[in-house]
């Protein structure tokens, strides 16, 4: 969760903000809603509601770090001038205190985005978190595998992986592994997971797997792995989609 200027968080209670009302595109780029994933991999909302030079404005973390995990939400009243809303109000976790706040979001006409200097948005509620749910992909010797992504911690993950004809085998044969994930940010190139995972194949004997990272591209929704453990990429690296 991005921090707020000049504000300690404490464990706070849900900020309650008024039902959006129809916004048009005649007060530029800070109408209606826009969404992103942190660099912890959860999703986080933006609602701009009003027109002229003031918005009200509601931002939520599904599951923010500061808040253990929890959901955080932060409102308030913003001004725009030029390309800059700047947002004056309080937030907090749920369960405590409002803590008041300041927040600065910027548009970027290149790329349509916002950013609060970070992270970038973009308009409507598109985005899910990155790891998450169920991953697919076609490897390099033409055999489906899927990642599986579950847990509810802020920052770790338990992780499954099924590959259905794996040419690590002896011989060739379906590989299943299970193990942990642990999310982390590492710029330049944006989020990422790291898995360790023990793994056998389908009526043979176990085989060790080197522990590796999958990078999240928010702009495709894509996962790009395995890739070392400096970030670079090794062979058999794939391109995983959502899956059912």
């Amino acid at each position: 969760m991005r921090k707020l200027l000049s504000v300690a968080l404490v464990g706070a209670l849900l900020v309650t903000a008024a039902a959006p009302v129809a916004a048009t595109d005649a007060g530029g780029p800070f109408t209606r809603s826009w969404s992103a994933v942190d660099v912890d991999g959860s999703v986080m909302t933006l609602t701009f509601v009003g027109t002229g030079e003031t918005r009200t404005v509601t931002y939520h973390d599904l599951r923010a770090t500061t808040c253990g995990g929890g959901a955080y939400t932060f409102a308030g009243v913003g001004t725009i001038v030029g390309t800059e809303i700047h947002v004056v109000g309080g937030g907090g976790c749920v369960g405590g205190s409002i803590v008041p706040g300041e927040w600065t979001w910027t548009y970027q006409a290149d790329s349509r985005t916002l950013t609060d200097g970070t992270v970038a948005y973009h308009r409507g509620n598109w985005a899910r978190e990155a790891f998450l749910g169920v991953w697919k992909a076609t490897d390099v010797d033409g055999s489906a595998m899927k990642l599986t992504f579950r847990g509810s911690d802020i920052l770790t993950r338990e992780v499954s992986y099924l590959d259905h004809l794996a040419t690590s085998c002896d011989p060739d044969a379906v590989f299943t592994a299970t193990g942990t994930g642990t999310i982390g940010a590492k710029t330049p190139w944006g989020k990422y997971i790291t898995v360790s995972l023990d793994g056998r194949c389908v009526g043979g004997a176990s085989i060790d797997v080197a522990d590796a990272m999958y990078r999240y591209d928010y702009l495709t929704d894509t996962l790009r792995g395995p890739l070392d453990l400096s970030g670079g990429e090794v062979f058999g690296i794939v391109d995983w989609h959502r899956g059912g």
